[in-house]
């Protein structure tokens, strides 16, 4: 390897996931194993494992710690040692269960937000391309998705294979999936396999299941929609309403959990009609309601009311773009309102979205998070340039307050590096600035 100083981070990954796996489904015959850079044509993000390497896209080893990559990335890769060579697939499968086992990682090595996180963009990304009667059965794909798009066959081999596994593992046990899947190994070790042997070895653990498997393995995705009144009451609200379960779909196998959206303690709500009452109690002043806050069904998420999502969009934009505005509250409510239409699949552009949470989160204070959404507003690919260029800009900043001056510069950098436009100005003036002197705190942004 020839970026020594930043590849212990990427190694430690690998090996985390290999300890962690090893455990979970068995040892793999291999006593050595390779981290390799792909050349520069595959492209960014782009990835391939199988037993004993993974192959990571262009700019993973100069990134180091800074990796998207980390961890993963780098565990799905890994998990092919097992879903892949140990059994061989003829299909997308492997896919499926290389994505569960991230999960399943992540919330070892990073704990429940980050499997969280892992759910929440799945559902997402599902929703924004299926959409309601969108997409393919799943046994209607061929291998690893000939003959279809490729961000189809994503959607459904990578997050919508996790989030089924995930909803078994919630309604059967994650215990009792855990011993389907060793069964499953075991009993395909060194032969070729796919999602047939793989969908009968999860039917095969009860009724509930077997009906999840039913209801969501065939095209679209169940789409949910709050509907009602919430009336103050001292220090909290109360709401009554509905649950609208739109588009004529069947009753769902599993309950969906209600919350308030302030926070607080949730209910699980069986949703065996069209319409389902809902009352909810909750403190503080959002008297919004919150449809399985913790992502853990595969549904799409209306906007509450109804409203006219392009409506909906403006609105969270337009407190975003005010450079001014920076009442938690009203920031909070943005975020809420733009992760809501990523939620629901509605046709607005999730880049931008992504790269407006992102800008909220970093004027809260909260870097960390408001870079991952950043970057990810950037690899949707369909942010225009003046949201790019918000979104290299804070990047840069919060690369300089990281005490990543290399790192910032870059972003800076790539800010100057867009089209000359008029509403451009005032971000690439700021990235002239920070080159010159590192930013120091959100006091230098008037």
């Amino acid at each position: 390897m020839s970026h020594d100083a930043q590849d212990e981070a990427l190694l430690a990954a690998a090996r985390d996931a290999f300890a962690f796996f090893t455990v979970r489904f068995g040892p793999v015959p291999r006593r050595r194993f390779s981290l390799v850079e792909m050349p520069p044509e595959f492209g960014a993000g782009s990835g391939y494992g199988e037993s004993g390497y993974v192959l990571l896209g262009p700019g993973a080893f100069e990134a180091g710690d800074g990796s998207a990559w980390l961890p993963g990335g780098i565990a799905h890769e890994v998990a092919h040692s097992w879903w892949g060579d140990a059994v061989h697939f003829r299909d997308f499968a492997s896919e499926t269960l290389a994505e569960y086992a991230t999960l399943l990682f992540l919330r070892e090595a990073r704990g429940e937000g980050a499997a969280l996180d892992l759910r929440r963009a799945a559902v997402e990304r599902w929703a924004a391309e299926a959409g309601p009667g969108g997409g393919i059965a799943l046994a209607d794909i061929r291998g690893f998705g000939e003959g279809i798009d490729p961000g189809v066959y994503r959607v459904h081999a990578y997050e919508k294979g996790m989030m089924i596994l995930s909803m078994i593992g919630d309604a059967a046990g994650e215990e009792a999936l855990g011993r389907a899947l060793a069964r499953f190994m075991d009993g395909n070790r060194g032969r070729r396999a796919g999602w047939t042997e793989l969908r009968a070895a999860l039917a095969g653990l009860g009724r509930a299941p077997a009906a999840i498997l039913e209801r969501w393995e065939r095209p679209g995705v169940p789409r949910l929609r709050v509907e009602g009144e919430a009336k103050r009451s001292g220090a909290g609200f109360s709401f009554s309403g509905r649950l609208l379960l739109e588009g004529g779909e069947p009753p769902l196998p599993l309950p969906v959990t209600v919350a308030p959206a302030g926070g607080g303690k949730g209910k699980e709500v069986a949703i065996r009609s069209a319409s389902t009452p809902l009352d909810l109690k909750g403190k503080g002043e959002d008297a919004g309601v919150a449809v399985d806050p913790e992502w853990r069904v595969l549904v799409a998420r209306d906007p509450p009311g109804g409203r006219d999502p392009q409506e909906v969009f403006a609105e969270a934009m337009k407190a975003v773009n005010d450079p001014g505005q920076a009442d938690p509250a009203i920031l909070a409510r943005s975020m809420e309102a733009l992760r809501g239409l990523l939620d629901a699949g509605a046709p607005v552009s999730r880049g931008t979205c992504r790269i407006g949470i992102g800008r909220c989160l970093f004027r809260l204070g909260q870097h960390g998070e408001a870079a991952k959404e950043l970057e990810e507003g950037l690899a949707a690919g369909d942010a225009g340039p003046f949201h790019r260029s918000w979104a290299l800009l804070r990047l840069g900043c919060i690369a300089d307050l990281a005490k990543d001056r290399k790192g910032a510069e870059e972003r800076y950098r790539a800010v100057l590096g867009l089209p000359d436009a008029g509403n451009l100005e005032f971000q690439k003036g700021k990235a002239r600035r920070f080159l010159e002197r590192p930013y120091r705190g959100y006091r230098e942004d008037g």
